[in-house]
């Protein structure tokens, strides 16, 4: 289902007035305040709001995830590729799988593209990037799991990205074709 509207004809409502409007309306009319309540817990229990009722750096990141506009079959067909860019199997000592499963490279990405959507990347840019950084690290034991290339909070909870790093380092003219060696 798709939902569009003009939110400048809101009739002096705003956003988040109309929405929730909307979702009062959308609601089973039968005892709205205990669905309010129960949707609310709902979103505790998942992270997606403190007890303040304050939107948490998970609930921001399901929604960028739902209002962003990637095409799922383009989308998959990145993630393929991607893993199979990476080396299979875990990460030597762990049992950490380096490319883990789709759905979590899948999450990473989208959430990766809507952190940099400004950016205008491409799937290409994506590729490439991937590739060079697999070549770089192949052998050293600092290389990223995939998830992580792809995005990853530090200990500040900021995004870092190696993938957004390598990116850059096409679009300033390093895109070197790295020899396969000990680095």
């Amino acid at each position: 289902m798709k939902i569009s509207f003009n939110t400048n004809n809101l009739n002096g409502l705003s956003l988040s007035q109309f929405f929730l409007l909307l979702y009062i309306e959308t609601s089973n009319n039968s005892d709205k305040n205990n669905k309010i309540d129960k949707d609310y817990q709902f979103f505790m229990d998942n992270g997606f709001i403190n007890d303040y009722r304050e939107i948490t750096d998970t609930g921001k990141d399901v929604l960028r995830t739902i209002l962003s506009n990637t095409n799922e079959e383009e989308m998959n067909s990145l993630v393929n590729e991607l893993r199979e860019i990476y080396p299979k199997g875990v990460m030597p000592g762990t049992n950490y799988k380096w490319t883990s499963n789709p759905k979590e490279i899948t999450d990473k990405l989208k959430r990766f593209l809507i952190l940099f959507n400004k950016e205008n990347i491409t799937p290409d840019e994506i590729i490439q990037a991937t590739k060079n950084y697999v070549k770089k690290m192949e052998y050293s034991p600092y290389m990223r799991l995939l998830k992580y290339f792809i995005l990853k909070n530090n200990a500040d909870h900021d995004k870092e990205s190696d993938l957004y790093s390598e990116i850059c380092l096409i679009r300033e003219g390093n895109n070197i074709e790295y020899e396969n060696h000990l680095i």
